[in-house]
């Protein structure tokens, strides 16, 4: 998350309510936990000085400093707090914010479990579309009516079966087709 240092420096350009906002915290926690770090918040020089006994917790999380019971803490960090360095964020966590964490994650697993099946369908739905419906889209759009030439063209005896069977299942001219084949041909090896 963000140490006491990011934080200083931060309210040293922001006040305290847009630097919460950041945060995502309120204001009256970010005070409360600066408060329980050992600081104090000066008037005359409008910053935030260490009035702690010990040494100045620059480096330590604020969530280790935030009160997870009352809103307000003690002006300086109790002792036991600003010893134990062992301690992780998730200590500091009330049982309704852990169910919270937990609950979001949950939504987030089934979120991209549900994104996953619709990019699976998406893609088996283009896999579908794209052979028949697309190559009938391309038929009325792509080719239009000129001037024919007649071309005996001689096929392998499977090709030429697959050939008459497509045309018969999507009722396609095979003269479309294979002029479509050839489109695309020509674009792939730049005529």
């Amino acid at each position: 998350m963000y140490t006491i240092q990011t934080v200083l420096e931060q309210l040293k350009e922001h006040n305290v309510k847009e630097v919460s906002k950041d945060l995502a915290i309120s204001d009256k926690r970010l005070r409360a936990a600066l408060q329980a770090a050992g600081y104090q918040y000066s008037q005359s020089a409008k910053a935030w000085d260490y009035i702690g006994e010990e040494q100045e917790p620059l480096n330590r999380e604020l969530i280790e400093f935030m009160s997870t019971n009352k809103p307000q803490a003690a002006k300086t960090a109790p002792k036991s707090r600003q010893k134990a360095d062992t301690t992780t964020p998730i200590d500091s966590l009330t049982a309704d914010e852990i169910a919270a964490i937990r609950s979001m994650l949950a939504a987030y697993k089934q979120q991209e479990g549900v994104m996953e099946a619709a990019s699976t369908a998406l893609e088996q739905y283009t896999d579908s579309t794209n052979s028949a419906e697309q190559l009938i889209m391309r038929t009325r759009t792509e080719i239009q009516p000129e001037e024919k030439t007649r071309k005996s063209v001689y096929f392998n005896k499977s090709i030429s079966t697959k050939l008459d069977q497509f045309s018969e299942i999507y009722r396609i001219q095979k003269q479309d087709i294979i002029e479509l084949a050839l489109r695309d041909f020509f674009k792939r090896y730049k005529e």
